[in-house]
Formats: structure tokens, sequence, C-alpha cells
């Protein structure tokens, strides 16, 4: 159920509150800390007003790409991790061993014979958007990643692995560090593996 979205009078004595109290002291605009490295069950989604793009050899696609990026939201009831969420760049583009992000992730929620019947990149985003209506689910393995972009524009990892960070002084891993020339670097969790649930 959603809220009702109606106008205010701010000034009507007839308007009901519950209280509530808001602490002047946190930033409205700081992030939640990554999740922690681990493997989580997790359920991907488009972003709101996703659009396909695409990179074209000779008029052809030689891969395609949701934007914005595919949201994984992890499904782990009862954990401050539920209802987190991991961002992936979801492509088409074939790697050296015949494989693909979305035809790995679809092959792990249980659709590996329908990935061998796709005979292009359209087939394959066709199969993926059916999957993410259907809810599939998948289990994917995240892992801390701080990166800085150089001056070429590419951007290079100053730290990989949560247990690589600093210390927090709580017995966990602060995502901060701080990188000379740049400043504080916040790490942001990646998904290193596509996992069969």
């Amino acid at each position: 159920m959603t809220d009702e979205v109606k106008s205010v009078d701010i000034n009507s004595l007839d308007l009901e509150e519950d209280e509530v109290q808001f602490d002047a002291a946190a930033d409205s605009t700081e992030q939640p800390p990554p999740v922690p490295d681990g493997i989580y069950r997790a359920k991907p989604r488009f972003g709101q007003g996703h659009q396909w793009m695409g990179k074209f050899k000779d008029g052809k696609p030689t891969s395609m790409w949701p934007k914005p990026n595919v949201q994984f939201v992890i499904q782990a009831p009862g954990t401050p991790q539920d209802g987190q969420l991991v961002f992936d760049m979801c492509s088409t583009m074939i790697r050296f061993n015949g494989a693909s992000r979305i035809s790995t992730i679809l092959s792990k929620m249980g659709l590996e014979a329908e990935v061998g019947q796709c005979r292009g990149h359209k087939d394959l985003v066709k199969l993926f958007e059916v999957a993410l209506e259907q809810g599939r689910e998948v289990n994917i393995e995240t892992e801390w990643k701080a990166q800085v972009k150089g001056p070429d524009g590419k951007y290079k990892d100053v730290k990989v692995g949560m247990k690589n960070f600093p210390s927090d002084g709580n017995g966990g891993f602060s995502p901060v560090v701080s990188v000379p020339g740049t400043g504080d670097v916040v790490a942001q969790a990646t998904i290193k593996k596509f996992i069969a649930i």
C-alpha cells in the first residue's frame, strides 16, 4: 500500500501528525555502509525509467546494457542487510569464454537451456526482461571496492575486499579509505560472482 499524496495546509489546526524526532547532527545525503563481503540471495530489478543502450559495429549490436545499472535487492529477512541494494553493470558483451554478464545471471537463475536458445543480443535482453518481471532470484557474492578516477578517465582500484580496509574500532571495518591526492574514498559493494540458488 502506497502513501496518499495530497496538498497540505501547514497552517491548518486540523492537520494531525504522529510525533517524530529529527537528528540535527545527521546528514541526509550520507549513504548507508556497503553490505559486508559475503554471499547473499538477491532479486535483481531495473532502475526507474530504464532503457537499453547498445554498442554497434556495422549497424549490428556487439553488446547491450540497461541504463541505469541493475539493482540487486538483498533478500535476508531479519538481518541489517535485508533490502539493501548492490548495483551492477549487466551487459550482453561476450567475454573470451563465450559468456556475458547477463547470460551468466540467467543461467544461475536456472534458465541455462533458454540462454542456449538465444541467437543474438536482442533475444538475451528479452529473456532478461522476462526473468526480472517474474521476480527470479540469484545468489551474489559481494566484495568491497574503493576506486579513484585517473587522469585518463579510467577507474583504478585502491582497495579491494572488506578485510583490507581500516578497522572501524568496533571489531569491524570502515568503508572509508584515505587516498593521497584525492582524500577520502568510500567503498562500494560490488558483485564478484553470481551463484546458483
